[in-house]
């Protein structure tokens, strides 16, 4: 397995994209992704980390991605990261659940993709638990032990300890945990 991750590095580092020193895997991993990691970018991936297959991860130029000890991340997420993206221990991310740290500012002509990008970081505690097709947005902070339930939309901070909740896509509830 492991033949096969490094097969895909050294597949990507041929077409330019990273360089290996910026590259750091934990053991006891379980990888089935497609990344896009463009050169200056960096990744972090602890110990225990299962990645289903169908995620898609792309990381910015000067893009930061860290997803710490034990965490999984299930078929059909997607993570993009410009800024910096940081996943606690022990985190459980659901199928088809988005993470995204940035956005693009919009004119007559549409969206540039060159240029004018706005980026916040976002960051996971550890013990989270992001349901199905949950999206996180830029500045979200979700804090330890908390739960994002599933279809959720978050652009703020969630204390730890807490359930956060869609009620009909307008108004987020956020309700601690008993």
């Amino acid at each position: 397995m492991i033949f096969k991750i490094l097969r895909k590095v050294f597949m990507i580092l041929k077409s330019n994209f990273i360089k290996l020193k910026y590259f750091i895997l934990g053991s006891r991993i379980s990888f089935g992704t497609t990344m896009y990691l463009h050169k200056g970018s960096k990744i972090s991936i602890g110990k225990g980390v299962r990645i289903g297959k169908g995620v898609l991860i792309s990381i910015l130029p000067g893009g930061e991605l860290s997803i710490d000890d034990n965490s999984i991340i299930n078929f059909g997420a997607v993570i993009y990261v410009a800024k910096k993206i940081k996943i606690g221990r022990n985190v459980h991310i659901a199928h088809y659940s988005s993470i995204i740290d940035h956005n693009y500012k919009l004119d007559k002509s549409g969206p540039n993709f060159e240029k004018d990008l706005t980026t916040q970081e976002v960051f996971i505690g550890n013990g989270v638990w992001i349901g199905a097709n949950a999206l996180i947005l830029k500045g979200a902070s979700v804090g330890n032990n908390s739960v994002v339930s599933a279809g959720s939309i978050l652009s703020q901070n969630v204390p730890s300890n807490h359930i956060v909740t869609n009620e009909r896509s307008t108004k987020i509830l956020l309700e601690p945990l008993r």
